[in-house]
């Protein structure tokens, strides 16, 4: 039966027993699975799939099976997947979410759901987000929140969740461990929105986006006032720009991709707000709750492990009263600032004693000699180094003196390599010209073209089962069109080749 055919009964076919029907799709890989998923299952999902329609849960579960290996497959392929399939795969993740979190987590943690050259999304971040939060799926929206580049609405739904860092921490590992994301968000300024946010919390202060938008009114103020930015920013004119434009959040973050000076205004704006929202708390008077709640900074910028410091804290609290309780703190982290600076230090020292003594080895490589014996043999033809190849026996046949053809080969006459094993050039040529990549072989067989190197019947069928087998890779190089090489510059150039690595061991070459 056609592909076509079974398509066209694979609706009934699922109606009737959606394990075994299942089963059949997973193993025929005939099937589109972007035109089986859509036919079969999209009218459940839009119809509205709930335990009224599926009471026992085996079409949910069927579908989420058979769409989670329509995902799989089309993993790094071009158009077997498409968008409606990856939505249909989370709506049916989704509904079997409360018998198998694990499906849906994997999808969106794990990756299955993104392009796997981009990173982006392949499915709709707004229905996901309202779907997963429908069924509860808390840790999934806030990977699906990271994923479209909203660290800061996955951080406000992880601090208001738990208690426990451990979902505000999870953004930072969606953030990765480079200094910046492929999102544009630092790591440090997700562990800086962290410290705020516990900062906010042991105080039992509450800081909105209208508590910033007030404190970045009165840190301009006090700028344009005083002049701590050099006249602050009423001196450029921007003083004037209407309220709607700052307060927008979306024109205020495009801004600070584009404006890195505006993204460190909005930084001392949420810590002026936080540290206005806890002065006004009346738990900050209460010495014991200061020292817990700086205690628990202090642990966060040690578990940062140098991507959060003090100074980056500090300005989230209110004031300075009692010094002896960030005495400690402050010393601890200068002297983890200077191990870290110490450490680098010693890391580039270290790279540049590398890089002398791999010089020192490519100086001495350059100098290197060797003392073989007058017959010592060549490791291929077996043949004595100091007499031609016994290849070059068959010029005689076509009146051709064995010892000039030698003499009149510009490459040089032997090769020896640390192992102590001894080459003639041509024989040497049969040995490692197979051996190198497709376009370093088709650059070589060009070269021994160029410089006229002795053809033996080896080298002869050599070359013919290199061109047949690498067609196209010659295109491009020498005598194929590309840049030419001629004379000492094609002999240079093929002498390196050869001398790169013994063909039997891999040791460089000696020169000379």
């Amino acid at each position: 039966m056609p592909p076509d055919a079974r398509l066209a009964h694979a609706r009934a076919f699922f109606d009737l027993d959606p394990a075994t029907a299942v089963d059949a799709f997973v193993a025929d890989d005939e099937l589109d699975p972007a035109r089986l998923a859509t036919e079969v299952f999209e009218r459940l999902f839009v119809a509205g799939l709930d335990e009224s329609t599926d009471p026992r849960g085996a079409v949910a579960v069927g579908a989420a099976r058979y769409l989670t290996h329509a995902v799989a497959r089309g993993r790094g392929k071009v158009s077997i997947v498409d968008r409606r399939v990856h939505d249909l795969a989370l709506r049916a993740f989704c509904r079997v979410y409360p018998a198998d979190p694990s499906v849906l987590i994997g999808y969106v943690r794990d990756g299955a759901g993104t392009d796997w050259k981009t990173g982006e999304p392949l499915y709709d971040c707004a229905v996901a987000t309202d779907l997963c939060e429908r069924v509860g799926a808390v840790e999934v929206v806030i990977c699906v929140h990271c994923d479209r580049g909203d660290h800061d609405a996955a951080l406000a739904l992880a601090m208001a969740t738990s208690d426990d860092l451990a979902l505000a921490k999870s953004v930072l590992d969606r953030a990765g461990r480079r200094s910046r994301s492929r999102f544009g968000a630092s790591r440090r300024d997700i562990w800086r929105k962290i410290a705020a946010g516990v900062v906010a919390r042991g105080f039992g202060a509450k800081v909105t986006e209208a508590d910033v938008v007030e404190a970045a009114d009165a840190l301009r103020k006090y700028e344009e006032t005083f002049g701590t930015r050099g006249g602050g920013e009423g001196a450029d004119g921007d003083g004037d720009v209407e309220e709607e434009e700052r307060t927008d959040p979306k024109l205020v973050e495009e801004e600070e991709r584009t404006d890195p000076k505006l993204g460190t205004s909005r930084r001392a704006a949420e810590a002026y707000a936080v540290s206005r929202a806890c002065a006004a708390s009346s738990s900050y008077g209460d010495p014991s709750v200061r020292k817990r709640v700086v205690d628990r900074i202090v642990s966060l910028v040690e578990e940062s492990d140098g991507e959060l410091g003090v100074d980056d804290v500090l300005p989230l609290f209110p004031d300075f009263r009692v010094l002896d309780e960030w005495r400690d703190a402050v010393l601890n982290d200068l002297a983890a600032r200077d191990g870290r600076v110490d450490a680098h230090v010693a890391a580039a020292a270290e790279a540049r004693a590398k890089i002398d003594a791999a010089k020192r080895t490519l100086e001495e490589l350059r100098t290197r000699e060797a003392v073989i014996g007058w017959d010592e043999p060549c490791a291929r033809c077996g043949g004595s180094v100091s007499s031609p190849p016994f290849s070059f026996h068959s010029f005689a046949s076509e009146g051709n003196d064995p010892d000039d053809v030698d003499e009149r080969c510009d490459l040089p006459k032997l090769y020896v390599f640390p192992c102590g094993m001894c080459f003639h050039a041509t024989c040497l040529l049969e040995s490692a010209v197979p051996r190198l990549g497709r376009r370093r072989r088709a650059e070589a067989t060009a070269l021994m073209d160029a410089i006229d190197v002795p053809l033996t019947f080896g080298l002869r069928e050599m070359r013919r089962r290199l061109r047949e087998k690498d067609g196209k890779a010659r295109e491009g190089v020498v005598g194929d069109g590309g840049p030419e090489r001629e004379g000492a510059d094609a002999v240079a150039r093929l002498d390196e080749i050869l001398r790169e690595r013994c063909p039997f061991c891999g040791e460089v070459e000696f020169s000379g």
